[in-house]
């Protein structure tokens, strides 16, 4: 009898159909309407791992390094991500800043960490209460990642202070549009449903061996 993991509803005709256990490249199609559900199914784990380290990797230069540099009559000054964060907190807007904070800076800092340590537990088999408790923690933070509406700010910023002065894109911008494309790839490519699979067949297998 082959062991159902997960019961999954069809896109094109709305059946629930049960998926079993897959090998890599297995497919799923819908028994009514023959609809691919899972197509040449492969693991997320470690592209979840390699793009979640990038990410890591990449948050000091995109925060910490130079983003633009502006000069106005020979006054040149350098602006970071977390710069522009002192300065709304300087100017007295602390809501701002702490929601600037928060959602561009702590949250996808919080999220790569939680994918990379849950994807890299999940895929050796490291089992416990803190893989649970990291995808708890990995589904409320996961909508609060605000980066895009960042880099949006980052433009009109340089639209506007483009008849100002001399405008010399830095490092930092280019880091932090990598840094972008990290988030946007880590919040397609990592499946936590997966993760949750594996942790049932594996209380399954304990439950058996009792």
């Amino acid at each position: 009898m082959t062991q159902v993991l997960d019961t999954v509803v069809c896109h094109e005709c709305d059946l629930l159909v049960d998926v079993p256990q897959l090998k890599e490249g297995n497919s799923v199609s819908c028994p009514r309407c023959h609809g691919h559900i899972i197509k040449h199914y492969r693991s997320r784990l470690i592209p979840s791992i390699m793009i979640s380290l990038s990410g890591l990797l990449l948050f000091y230069p995109a925060n910490f390094l130079p983003v633009m540099t502006l000069s106005i009559l020979g006054n040149a000054g350098e602006n970071t991500m977390v710069k522009g964060v002192y300065r709304l907190a300087m100017d007295g807007y602390w809501w701002m800043a702490f929601l600037v904070l928060f959602c561009s800076v702590l949250v996808p800092l919080l999220k790569f960490f939680l994918v990379f340590f849950i994807s890299v537990r999940a895929h050796f088999g490291w089992w416990g209460m803190g893989l649970i408790t990291a995808l708890k923690i990995y589904k409320k933070v996961n909508v609060w990642g605000m980066l895009d509406v960042y880099m949006i700010a980052i433009l009109l910023s340089y639209i506007k202070m483009m008849d100002m002065g001399d405008i010399v894109i830095d490092i930092g911008l280019f880091c932090f549009i990598a840094f972008l494309l990290m988030d946007v790839l880590v919040s397609t490519r990592f499946e936590s449903g997966e993760v949750w699979r594996r942790i049932e067949r594996e209380d399954q297998t304990w439950q058996a061996l009792r």
